[in-house]
C-alpha cells in the first residue's frame, strides 16, 4: 500500500504470494474437503507475528462486515461474511481471494482497520460501502479520514464479464453519465470484439469515493492475478487461495521489532489539556482515585517530573495496550 508503512506504523497489512509449488494455500473454507496443509498455513500466518488471534469467515460474495471487539486466542472462524473490522491490537483480520479484490481500510485518527473481500457481486451488493459504515458506526470513524487500498485482483485485461454484470453494478448516476466507469467493450480490431471487460479496481475506487473517502486517499494495486503467477487465479484454473491480512500492532512497532516508543502515538485531533510536554508526542491518560483524568507525558525517565502535576510519576516509553489505557489506574499511578 503506497505510503502506508510511514503513515500507519501501528498497522501490519499485506497480501501473501504463492510459491512455485503452489503453497501456501489458504483455501481452508473455499472448498470441501479443504486442501492438505491449509490449516497449517493459517497457523504459520498467526505465528509469524505472534498474533493473539486470526479472524476469517466463509465468504459468500455478500456485503456483511463482522465487527470484532475482542481477540479470543487462536484462529477465529466468524459467521459467514465478506469483511472484518476492529480496533483490537493483536487481532489479525484476513480474507482469501483468487481474482476477487481485497479492500483495505484504515483510520489513522481512531486507529481502526477493516478488510473486505470484493468480487463483482460484492461490489454490486455494497461491500465497500458496508466497510466504511462499519468503521463509522462501531468506532466513530469519519469517511474523510479513511485511507483505502484495493489489493491484487483480476485486471481489466482479463476480466471478461457478461451483460448481467454491468446491469448489476450500474447506478442511476452511471447511466446518466453514459455508462459504468471501468467497463470497456473490445473494439472491432480486437479478436475479442464485442465482449465486455471490467476494471474491478476502478469500480471499487469509485464506490469508496462516493462513500465519502477523499479520492487521493484511495489507491490500488497494479497487479492482475490472472497475469501474475505470484497469485492464485480462479480464471487461470487454480483451486488455491492467497490471503490478504490487516492487523493492529500491540506494543511492538513491527513484527518482532520493538518500536522505540512502544507503537503508540498520540492520535491526530484536539490537543490534550495543558500539562502535556510540548516536545513529546507520546502520552497516556491517567485516572486518579478522585475520578480526575490527566494526560501524563511519557517522556523517558531522565525527562524529570511532570511540571503541572508534580505528584504524578513520569512513565517510561514501554508501550501499552488499548485495554490497559482504558482501565486507567489508581491514585494517579500508571497501570
Amino acid at each position: 500500500m503506497p505510503g502506508w508503512d510511514a503513515r500507519l506504523p501501528w498497522l501490519c497489512a499485506g497480501t501473501t504470494r504463492r510459491a512455485a509449488d503452489g503453497r501456501p494455500d489458504f483455501g481452508l473454507l473455499a472448498r470441501d474437503p479443504p486442501p492438505a496443509g491449509a490449516l497449517d498455513s493459517w497457523r504459520a500466518l498467526r505465528a509469524l507475528g505472534g498474533w493473539r488471534a486470526v479472524a476469517l469467515s466463509r465468504q459468500v460474495h455478500g456485503s456483511t462486515v463482522r465487527v470484532h471487539r475482542e481477540a479470543p486466542e487462536g484462529i477465529l472462524l466468524a459467521d459467514d461474511g465478506d469483511g472484518h473490522a476492529t480496533r483490537v491490537p493483536g487481532l489479525l483480520l484476513a480474507v482469501t481471494a483468487a481474482d476477487c479484490a481485497p479492500v483495505f481500510l484504515a483510520d489513522p485518527v481512531r486507529r481502526a482497520a477493516a478488510l473486505l473481500h470484493a468480487g463483482w457481486r460484492g461490489a454490486a451488493g455494497g461491500v465497500a460501502e458496508a466497510g466504511v459504515s462499519a468503521l463509522r458506526d462501531a468506532f466513530g470513524s469519519a469517511p474523510a479520514d479513511l485511507l483505502a487500498h484495493v489489493g491484487p485482483a483480476i485486471g481489466p485485461c482479463c476480466f471478461e464479464v457478461g451483460a448481467e454484470v454491468p446491469a448489476a453494478l450500474e447506478s442511476g448516476r452511471d447511466r446518466a453519465a453514459g455508462g459504468l466507469p471501468g467497463l470497456r467493450r473490445a473494439g472491432s480490431d480486437d479478436r475479442r470484439a464485442g465482449r465486455f471487460f471490467l476494471d474491478l479496481g476502478l469500480v471499487l475506487q469509485e464506490r469508496l469515493a462516493r462513500a465519502g473517502l477523499e479520492p487521493a486517499n484511495v489507491t490500488r494495486s497494479a497487479a492482475c492475478t490472472r497475469c501474475d503467477a505470484r497469485f492464485f487465479s480462479h480464471r487461470r484454473g487454480d483451486g488455491g487461495r492467497h490471503v490478504a491480512f490487516a492487523g493492529i500492532l500491540g506494543p511492538s512497532g513491527a513484527l518482532g521489532t520493538p518500536s522505540p516508543h512502544g507503537g503508540r502515538r498520540r492520535p491526530a485531533g484536539p490537543r490534550p489539556p495543558p500539562g502535556l510536554c510540548e516536545s513529546c508526542a507520546w502520552s497516556r491518560r491517567i485516572a486518579t482515585a478522585k475520578n480526575s483524568t490527566f494526560w501524563l507525558c511519557r517522556r523517558h525517565a531522565e525527562g524529570g517530573p511532570f511540571r503541572k502535576y508534580p505528584i504524578l510519576p513520569v512513565a517510561s516509553c514501554k508501550g501499552f495496550e488499548e485495554a490497559g489505557e482504558a482501565s486507567g489506574s489508581v491514585g494517579g499511578r500508571p497501570s
